[in-house]
Parts: C-alpha cells; structure tokens; sequence
C-alpha cells in the first residue's frame, strides 16, 4: 500500500467509462487508466466529480473502483471516491474501496442541504470514516456546490493520524491557507482547480487532480515537473497553453459530457454518461472533434 508521501505529482480525477446500459465499462476504465499512466501520471484518482459518482449506484461504484485498482496494478496510488450524503453511507463505500484494494478513500461534505452544515458537523462526520474504517482518508472540498470546509477545520483534522490529504477545489486564497495552517503535519494537499495548478504549485502543494488530465496528460505532468525543477517561466507557459485547450469545453453546458464525447472521439471509451447527466449535442460533438483536431489529438 502507498502511504501518505505518494499524494503527489498529477493525478487525474478519471471519467467512469459506461456501456450503453450503464454498466461500468472495463475495458473502457482499463484503456483509460493507460492512458493517463502513459502521460506520465503520478496516480488515480477513481469516482470524483469527473466520475459521476453522485449518479452511480453502489454496484456501479464499486465496479469502477475494482476496475480502476485492477488496470493500476500496483504502479500508482488509487483514490478512490466515498462520497455520500450521510455518514453510514460513506463508510459503507469506504470498506467497499477498502475490499477493492483502494490505497485512499476521499469523502466530500454530506450533500444534501450541505449550505445549513455547521463545521462542527463536517468534522464529525470525517473523523467517523477515518476512525470507523482505518483508511488513509482525504478530504475533498468542492465549493460553490458543497459547504466549504473551513481551513481551521482542515487544521484540525489534519492532526488527526488517519486523515492524511485533501483535494481542494476552492479559491488559491483557501488553497494557501490549507498550507500554511497543515505543513508542520505531513498533511497533503493536492489543488483540485485545473485554472491554478502553477500558483497552488509554488506556494506548496504537493500536486494536483485536474479534470482535463483525463485528456491531456502530459502537459500537466510536464508543468508539474517544470515547477518542481523551479522552471516558474516554463510551467507558466504550459499553464496558459492547457487554460486555453480547456476553455473551450468550459464554455460548453455540460462538462462531464464534454469530458466523455472527448475520450470517446480519442477511441478510449464509450460517450455514455449517468442518468440524468445529459449527452453531448451532435453540435457540441462537432465542436470538440474540431478542438481536438487543431490540438493534433485525433488520428
């Protein structure tokens, strides 16, 4: 098992490939995994927002993972994602990727009336799966669409021995915050906004989980590794490059859709996403292959 120090380097949050009928598609996971592995990715992480997991029953979840763990094979770190909206429910999830062989688990805030969420209650509901299960436990923090965890509360929680990272997907402000109140405790923090990789890079993260790896790789394990080699010129550079490739899908309504038309244009998985979650439009389809195309990234 990986322990702590391996929550480094980029880790993309991976789509869940589905079959027609909704089933986790294996194949599909496995030629994603290599994929990501093959640009130079430093781990998985497996049922994020990129993965749908709020729309996937237990059973699909639980596929996604033991595929996720299956293609991996030992090579890299496996996240895998436990989020639900109360706490027996995430610890049912949790021993689920724990059976799976999951290296991490990674929990959001309950998400269901989460605005009302006292902090008080976030953290208890943390320290129960950490404490109920054992695992290695990761925080993720998701604002707008989840309560922000408050960095006096991730200070609090990062002393805790089984709670040892997060995924933060909040502003760089709260992202700098996190580091400054947790790096006496060996507390990882990977940035979950694929807009600030560089910025949350040089102020001390210790990698990051952005969506448009699934697509592109490389690029962030290049800016990534440009940052650690103090190259701040050239991983600037990379940074504007891959904001400017996203924007495109950014501006697109459904980004989970664009994610999955994109992989399925590349030839590695089926543009199946969960119900409800729309599918991409036969125009939006058009504007991505033509993206993708004047990116070089379609044979």
């Amino acid at each position: 098992m990986f322990g702590r120090d391996a929550l480094r380097g980029i880790i993309p949050p991976l789509a869940t490939p589905l079959t027609p009928a909704e089933d986790v598609d294996r194949a599909g996971m496995g030629r994603l995994v290599e994929y990501v592995l093959a640009g130079g990715s430093h781990g998985v992480f497996v049922l994020g927002g990129t993965g749908e997991f709020a729309f996937l029953d237990e059973r699909q979840r639980a596929a996604a993972i033991e595929a996720a763990v299956e293609a991996v094979n030992g090579r890299v770190p496996v996240i895998a994602g436990v989020s639900a909206v109360g706490t027996r429910q995430a610890i049912a999830h949790a021993r689920r990727a724990q059976a799976a062989g999951a290296d991490f688990i990674i929990a959001t805030v309950p998400y269901f009336g989460s605005s009302a969420l006292d902090q008080s209650w976030i953290e208890a509901h943390v320290r129960a799966i950490a404490e109920a299960t054992g695992a290695q436990t990761m925080l993720y923090n998701v604002p707008p669409l989840l309560r922000d965890i408050e960095p006096t509360t991730i200070e609090r929680l990062a002393a805790l021995p089984g709670v040892v990272g997060m995924k933060d997907s909040a502003s760089i402000i709260h992202v700098q915050d996190v580091l400054f109140r947790t790096r006496q405790t060996g507390f990882r923090v990977l940035v979950g906004m694929e807009y600030h990789v560089v910025a949350a890079l040089l102020v001390g993260a210790h990698g990051a989980t952005p969506s448009p790896a699934n697509l592109i790789p490389g690029r962030y394990v290049e800016m990534y590794e440009r940052a650690q080699a103090s190259d701040r010129d050239g991983a600037l550079a990379i940074q504007e490059e891959t904001n400017r490739f996203v924007d495109v899908f950014d501006a697109l309504p459904v980004w989970n859709a664009a994610v999955k038309t994109a992989l399925h244009l590349m030839g590695i998985c089926g543009p199946t996403t969960a119900a409800p979650v729309p599918k991409s439009t036969p125009d939006e389809v058009e504007q991505i292959r033509a993206h993708l195309a004047r990116a070089g990234m379609l044979s």
